[in-house]
């Protein structure tokens, strides 16, 4: 089985021992006044400088980032166990993350460059709903993969070409998908497809808030997509959108905890166009779309996007998994029907 790293504030000593007899290797942390200040400052410091370049970080937050590595490595030292980043994705290729509060640790350095590159990050709420979804992660899920939506919402002038990226990536792939792009919708069509029962995947390239998208066209105003979630509706998520990753109350994590399999959310600000130096988001979702009809895990893609993009464009290391990173999509089927016959 993968081996699996779970940091965790939550201390219940029987889902602890049953996580260890999973063959997950455990690590509590303490959600106390110096690992919350820590957060606090990386926080401010990313809200100033959002990720771009590894060069530009290491003046910056980066810094902050390696502050907040020690200070999880000395907590998990007081509890018998050891955490050197360097050397985590030699032994582990999932990190899970239970904490009322998110730990961006995918942002650590390791190696020169940054943890989440080389292993997939996965937060939950530290509820009492932990134990069930860890069973879900350990054991994966197998869904159907039929059609995918997308929606872009950018402002046109500083980003149309990289608004192709997701059509270049999706063109691409050799398998009986439906793949639907929609350009600055109206609210109602964009909001609409949040219960669509034939979509299983949703993706929103748009400006965003913690809590908010603007879902329809450049110039609309952000809405709180948050009770826009349907049990009926896609199953993944991708809100590629500044802060949808920020808060445990955020975009992201809010639809995983109301019940999608997973989600990504950007944990802060991100450049991603126009005058930000960043060129081209295609090799991330070449690698993240060829990934999951090949049938890899959904952390597996995320990561493999996040490795075509390295080592430059860091800020693909902000954008979080939440949920299940062990979802495996099967796309051997359309609904019910083979689409050939």
């Amino acid at each position: 089985m993968t081996r699996v790293l779970v940091l965790t504030t939550l201390h219940e000593f029987g889902m602890l021992n049953s996580l260890r007899a999973q063959g997950c290797c455990v690590t509590p942390l303490r959600m106390d006044s110096q690992l919350q200040s820590s957060l606090d400052e990386l926080d401010r410091a990313l809200s100033l400088h959002p990720p771009t370049s590894l060069a530009a970080a290491r003046g910056t937050w980066l810094p902050l980032a390696e502050e907040l590595g020690v200070i999880l490595a000395l907590q998990a030292a007081s509890a018998g166990e050891s955490l050197e980043w360097d050397k985590l994705p030699e032994c582990f290729s999932h990190v899970l993350v239970i904490s009322e509060r998110i730990i961006p640790v995918d942002l650590v350095p390791c190696r020169g460059c940054l943890i989440g590159i080389e292993c997939i990050v996965a937060h939950a709420f530290a509820g009492s709903e932990a134990t069930a979804w860890l069973l879900k992660v350990l054991h994966g899920e197998k869904p159907s993969l039929r059609r995918i939506a997308h929606v872009c919402s950018y402002d046109p002038r500083p980003t149309t070409l990289h608004d192709m990226d997701v059509i270049s990536a999706t063109l691409g792939l050799s398998t009986p998908l439906a793949i639907e792009h929609y350009f600055y919708p109206t609210k109602e069509i964009a909001a609409g497809l949040f219960r669509r029962s034939d979509i299983d995947i949703l993706h929103f390239e748009c400006h965003g808030t913690i809590t908010s998208l603007q879902i329809d066209n450049p110039y609309g105003m952000p809405i709180d997509v948050r009770d826009l979630y349907s049990d009926s509706g896609p199953i993944v998520y991708f809100f590629l959108g500044c802060n949808a990753g920020g808060k445990m109350n955020g975009v992201a994590p809010t639809f995983v905890k109301k019940g999608a399999l997973a989600s990504i959310g950007a944990y802060c600000r991100f450049l991603s166009g126009g005058s930000s130096g960043e060129v081209s988001v295609s090799a991330y979702y070449d690698a993240l779309y060829q990934g999951l009809v090949a049938g890899d895990s959904l952390g597996e893609a995320v990561q493999a996007g996040r490795k075509a993009a390295a080592p430059d464009r860091i800020y693909y290391c902000s954008w979080l998994l939440f949920g299940n990173p062990n979802v495996i999509f099967s796309t051997q089927k359309f609904g019910d029907i083979n689409p050939y016959y």
